[in-house]
């Protein structure tokens, strides 16, 4: 009798113990949450849309930006969704292309918000609704400016737009507006995210040619997914550590396509998909990276951390504890 009240006396004290590790394990956590994302953040919110493509930023400065806007029936998640962050006005949207996944909710949002600034290709497709939304625009003042490879821009101080595509005499590909898509690396201090709209393996193929700076942690993958789209040799010089796919949850389309994921996972890129994720939220104070997926609650991802000496590679501490180099 004695042994067996020993033994359960020896097992409530282990449990004690694992208690408080795992409550010291917990509060490690929240430490690096609050202490490594300290300072002002970029936020980049790649937005569940279903099949399309939209992407909010706001700005250390609580400046705000749309990048696409997804379907007319998007509508229904991007303005709420902005109402939720106390979004007043937008500073600036940025339309990749004019195909409706992208472009068919901006009618909306320019009624629900004061649109300060429109950059686009110079080119839209004149189908009906892109017509009444252009009008729209006029109507509402909002000021157009046309981007074009080599233009550079800020959305406030420190946080740069470098545009890489398509280039100032790039008219060939006006019948496919995939391959009009403004391409942009977004950059703040050493993070940068590469958003390629749905650019396809010819308007990577130029950009290639042009020998820009692609290097990013972040890759907003072409076209959804599309095995027209992510090349190896532009997969190679992009090195990115995260792939985002904008998509629909069982697609018409099959997006994303098995040999783009495939070719994604031989490089051990982390895939993020808003079918799968939802709406997906990166953080960043220039140095360090907190992602978040929106399930039940927000919940961290993972943190990436550059170290201070260059070529040292990343390390990636997870949500489970623990890091790896």
């Amino acid at each position: 009798m004695r042994s067996r009240i020993w033994f359960v006396a020896v097992l409530l004290v282990f449990s004690q113990l694992a208690a408080l590790s795992a409550q010291e394990l917990s509060t490690g956590r929240q430490r690096l949450v609050a202490n490594e994302l300290e300072g002002p953040l970029l936020e980049v919110h790649f937005l569940d849309v279903g099949q399309g493509d939209s992407i909010y930023v706001r700005t250390p400065g609580k400046k705000h930006y749309l990048i696409d806007t997804g379907t007319r029936s998007a509508r229904k998640q991007i303005i709420p969704y902005l109402q939720y962050l106390d979004v007043k006005a937008l500073d600036g949207v940025l339309l990749t292309h004019s195909h409706l996944d992208h472009i068919g909710a901006l009618y909306y949002i320019a009624d629900a918000f004061p649109i300060k600034r429109l950059y686009y290709s110079g080119h839209v497709h004149p189908s009906s609704h892109n017509r009444k939304t252009v009008q729209r625009l006029k109507d509402k003042n909002v000021a157009l400016r046309r981007v074009r490879a080599g233009d550079t821009f800020e959305l406030e101080e420190g946080v740069k737009v470098q545009v890489l595509h398509p280039g100032k005499d790039w008219n060939g590909d006006v019948e496919d507006p995939n391959n009009m898509s403004v391409v942009v690396r977004l950059t703040y201090g050493d993070i940068d995210f590469l958003l390629t709209g749905d650019a396809e393996k010819q308007s990577e193929k130029q950009i290639l040619k042009d020998k820009l700076e692609l290097k990013s942690e972040f890759l907003k993958v072409g076209h959804h997914g599309s095995e027209t789209s992510s090349t190896e040799e532009f997969l190679d010089t992009v090195e990115p550590l995260y792939a985002i796919v904008s998509c629909g949850e069982g697609n018409k389309f099959n997006h994303p396509h098995a040999s783009t994921m495939e070719k994604l996972r031989a490089r051990d890129i982390t895939i993020l998909r808003t079918d799968q994720n939802g709406t997906i939220g990166i953080y960043t104070n220039g140095k360090r990276v907190m992602i978040k997926i929106k399930g039940k609650d927000w919940q961290p991802v993972s943190f990436l951390v550059r170290p201070p000496v260059n070529g040292a590679g990343w390390i990636v501490v997870h949500n489970r504890g623990g890091s790896y180099a």
